[in-house]
């Protein structure tokens, strides 16, 4: 991945930990764009540059979670133990 890609998807991650953090803080109606514009420290114009709008920022985080429940969701269905126990029987 060249320097510039890598750049832009740090800046997308560190919009989202950020968003999050606010949404976490004030709730989704109470978070407005510009207030997550400003703790990055950016305009609300380059935000839109990364996500179209506070709905699908807020989207993409949902859908980070779900990956992450669904990884670990997995991982325990699959434990070592677990498949120890299965193909003794």
């Amino acid at each position: 991945m060249n320097k510039q890609i890598q750049k832009k998807e740090d800046k997308r991650e560190q919009i989202l930990e950020v968003a999050l953090e606010l949404f976490v803080k004030k709730g989704y109606y109470q978070t407005k764009i510009t207030d997550i514009a400003s703790e990055m420290g950016m305009s609300v114009g380059l935000l839109f540059h990364y996500f179209k709008s506070k709905e699908v920022l807020y989207e993409t985080i949902i859908e980070i979670g779900c990956e992450a429940f669904e990884t670990i969701f997995a991982w325990q269905e699959n434990t070592p133990l677990k498949s120890f126990n299965e193909n003794s029987l």
